[in-house]
């Protein structure tokens, strides 16, 4: 009797960790990238806004002092990346498929300064 429970408790066990699996891995994939103007110098605090076309929900981070920026724990869908720093124009990638367990890497560059910006970092 004592066997058929361990067995019957191992069998739940592995049930409750393949099923689960799936779960965890749909948000596993990420966007990395650098953003950096006409000149090739790193945008610092550039605002970065990840949405999902199916559901509309975003994702918001800024860029580090090196341009750099990371979003994390997506679901793999279809995204538009929309890039804004005052005194530049936006940049928009609309259509980016992401796949489950999958780190793309943009690289918005060549942002250039609105006609009569400020300075805009």
């Amino acid at each position: 009797m004592k066997a058929s429970r361990l067995a019957t408790a191992i069998t739940l066990i592995f049930l409750f960790m393949v099923l689960n699996a799936p779960a965890h891995a749909q948000f596993t994939s990420g966007l990395t990238g650098t953003v950096t103007d006409q000149t090739g110098a790193a945008i610092a605090g550039a605002k970065i806004v990840v949405t999902s076309q199916d559901t509309h929900v975003s994702r918001v981070t800024t860029t580090a002092e090196n341009g750099d920026f990371r979003i994390t724990s997506l679901p793999g869908a279809t995204f538009t990346v929309e890039v804004e720093k005052e005194g530049f124009r936006r940049w928009v990638q609309k259509d980016l498929q992401l796949e489950s367990n999958q780190v793309r890497s943009l690289y918005p560059n060549s942002l250039s300064r609105r006609k009569g910006g400020g300075s805009g970092g």
